[in-house]
């Protein structure tokens, strides 16, 4: 599988996005809430996982500035996504926020993962 984070892995559509938020299973952990949901069997998806993220205007005002934190926050998911597919058999839905008001270091990175080794254990049992 190709390291890339291609436009049929994004979850971008409102209907969805909303949908998630208001259904969805919650983790919290550190700096990051991960809202995730199984999709319907209706609903066609060729990837196991489908992520939308969010970066609240309340934390950061400035567009620049939020943009800049979903990058890195796509950079560091397409890394280590693999990971993430070869242990999930199910297909899912998820909306990735950014709760903190301070811009994502290297320890962000690592909680990024620990968050995504949660879903991944509640999905095992």
């Amino acid at each position: 599988m190709r390291n890339t984070f291609c436009k049929e892995e994004r979850l971008n559509n409102k209907v969805f996005f909303s949908e998630i938020l208001k259904n969805g299973k919650k983790i919290y952990y550190e700096e990051f809430i991960l809202i995730w949901k199984k999709t319907n069997q209706k609903v066609n998806q060729r990837f196991p996982l489908r992520l939308g993220i969010s970066v609240p205007k309340k934390n950061f005002p400035r567009a620049v500035d939020r943009n800049l934190i979903k990058r890195k926050i796509k950079e560091a998911y397409r890394t280590f996504k693999n990971f993430i597919y070869n242990n999930t058999n199910t297909k899912l839905q998820a909306v990735l926020i950014y709760n903190s008001k301070r811009k994502p270091y290297i320890e962000t990175i690592v909680s990024l993962k620990a968050i995504f080794n949660i879903l991944i254990h509640q999905l095992n049992d």
